[in-house]
């Protein structure tokens, strides 16, 4: 970890200083007429008590580096990842929740291993001081992976019942019955990550390189951690698409002869 001494740490004068920027924000949304001001203070107040939160717990964990203190951990913000998925669908079919919840799971733990093992090889497979930053970025990808895949997928299968019934009257089993919306689906889902990588370096630093940097590290040391970081997160969001199209598309159909009329 870096020396206290390689960045400037924040006192409470400079965090109050930062909050009237977003002070500012709900004062102009309420002299617009914009309506914003309830979900931008909201929003600000959950951002503040789980980052504090999370905080403490992790410099608590820091100083403990116990693996049944550290999996336990990993294993909420799945859970809670997962579950933000889901809100995000709109209609979901039954059995949506699951089906993100063990994708997430799965896609998470190959990131997460891959890169603890074999790209940064960490000697402490539960070093929470690697493992949970990574998984809390690895899981902020898999949240709008999965959430924008299966919302795609469950807004086009209902939007085009007609052409997938012709599909299914002429033989063709469900998967090429859907195949377009498979793949809209799952191009849907990496849209997010592939548009950050394009304007990465260039129009913007990202989150991760900006803070090694303000940390103390090397820039060019931060640069290659950001590198790795990306593809990660674009496997992270390819791969949990992938699952969740896969498995989801086959909660609307009964068998190979017809959709499931409950769930459109």
């Amino acid at each position: 970890m870096q020396d206290a001494a390689s960045y400037i740490q924040l006192d409470w004068a400079s965090m109050t200083a930062g909050a009237a920027l977003i002070v500012l924000t709900i004062g102009i949304s309420f002299w617009r007429g914009l309506g914003e001001e309830k979900d931008l203070t909201i929003a600000a107040i959950r951002c503040t008590v789980q980052l504090l939160v999370m905080g403490l717990v992790l410099r608590y964990l820091f100083d403990l580096e116990e693996w049944y203190l550290v999996l336990p951990l990993v294993l909420l913000m799945i859970a809670i990842a997962s579950w933000e998925s889901y809100q995000r669908v709109k209609k979901p079919v039954r059995g949506t929740l699951w089906v993100i919840g063990v994708c997430v799971f799965i896609a998470t733990g190959l990131s997460v291993s891959y890169l603890t093992q074999v790209v940064i090889r960490v000697e402490t497979w539960y070093d929470p001081q690697y493992l949970i930053p990574l998984a809390g970025m690895i899981l902020g990808q898999a949240v709008n992976g999965a959430a924008i895949s299966a919302e795609r997928l469950t807004g086009a299968i209902r939007d085009n019942v007609g052409d997938i019934e012709a599909y299914l009257a002429m033989g063709a089993p469900p998967r090429r019955a859907c195949r377009k919306h498979l793949r809209d689906a799952v191009h849907a889902g990496l849209i997010p990550t592939v548009s950050a990588m394009m304007v990465a370096g260039i129009v913007k630093l990202p989150g991760m390189m900006t803070g090694q940097i303000l940390a103390g590290a090397d820039p060019f040391d931060a640069t290659l951690y950001q590198i790795v970081i990306y593809f990660a997160l674009t496997f992270m969001a390819g791969i949990t698409a992938m699952m969740v199209v896969e498995i989801l598309y086959r909660r609307f159909f009964v068998g190979d002869i017809r959709l499931r009329r409950e769930a459109l």
